[in-house]
């Protein structure tokens, strides 16, 4: 058999959204080094007709059983959070307010207007108005006219016109406007949490990272997979 990545160790972690994450825990090349420079005392039983594809599908049976727990462990790994907040909350709100229009205006028998007249008077003036009347008279064949038949009125002099008195406009009744209908408000909003509800100081929090990282998630699953299918060398586990 030629080896290229048949023993991958990958496994499916399916989030609370439902996307499904692939993570590979380790590769071929990760396990055959380690099985040379780590375990080379190891021995299991197989099919020695078949030895290739019985090693196969122990890997793939155990890979199948164990893919998604080492899957889940992997995937946390690559989260972003802050290592001193032991806390996060997303809470959305979705929805449509409907508020009563509380106002309203009233407008009763319209607008009535009233003109009151207070010694409203207009006097004329007459200046020096004086008329002068000339008549002219045209003679035969002439173009021009003398005074005989033509008569010419002449104004002179000036005209004045005198307001006295007031004029009041008073406006009485009462105008009505409803208003009616609904306001509809439309919410659709996101609240972010986060923090330290204080069952844990940072220091402590810090240190809980920290012996989180120094686990090699791709060690202990190879030693796992060991453990369960092979044995020291010279001796068999019962």
């Amino acid at each position: 058999m030629t080896i290229t990545n048949q023993f991958d160790f990958k496994g499916n972690y399916i989030d609370p959204e439902g996307e499904t994450h692939l993570m590979t825990i380790f590769t071929t090349n990760y396990f055959l080094t380690n099985l040379r420079h780590r375990y080379f005392n190891r021995e299991l039983f197989i099919d020695t007709d078949a030895p290739d594809t019985d090693l196969l599908n122990i890997f793939t049976s155990w890979m199948q059983s164990r893919g998604a727990l080492y899957a889940k462990q992997a995937y946390a790994y690559t989260l972003a959070y802050n290592p001193i907040e032991n806390y996060l909350s997303n809470e959305h709100t979705e929805g449509t307010v409907g508020l009563e229009h509380g106002e309203k205006i009233e407008r009763e028998g319209g607008q009535t207007v009233t003109t009151t007249h207070t010694n409203d008077q207009v006097a004329t003036t007459y200046n020096n108005l004086t008329d002068d009347t000339t008549h002219s008279k045209y003679g035969l064949n002439s173009a021009n006219a003398v005074p005989a038949d033509k008569d010419t009125n002449v104004r002179t002099g000036s005209e004045t016109a005198t307001h006295t008195g007031s004029v009041a406009n008073a406006k009485d009744g009462t105008d009505t406007d409803t208003h009616s209908g609904t306001d509809t408000t439309t919410t659709n909003m996101t609240t972010t949490r986060h923090g330290n509800i204080g069952v844990q100081t940072a220091a402590e929090m810090l240190q809980r990272e920290y012996d989180g990282l120094m686990q090699d998630l791709a060690d202990l699953a190879m030693r796992e997979f060991l453990q369960k299918y092979t044995f020291y060398s010279g001796e068999v586990d019962t």
